[in-house]
């Protein structure tokens, strides 16, 4: 009674996506988890720099 209808859009994307082949689909997902693991550990080093290259009075303050 209360069940709502796919869209057409969601089931063509979820068409398109099982039509991959494995390999690909792996490939696909292990080169996103590796740029984000990149861009993660990008943000990290520029935490720890900034904090490095703080004068030694402002340790614990937030700017």
């Amino acid at each position: 009674m209360g069940r709502k209808k796919k869209s057409s859009k969601m089931t063509r994307s979820k068409n398109y996506i099982e039509s991959l082949s494995r390999c690909l689909l792996i490939d696909i997902v292990e080169r996103i988890a590796s740029d984000s693991f990149k861009d993660l550990m990008r943000v990290k080093l520029r935490v720890l720099n900034q904090v490095a290259n703080e004068p030694k009075g402002n340790v614990g303050q937030i700017s």
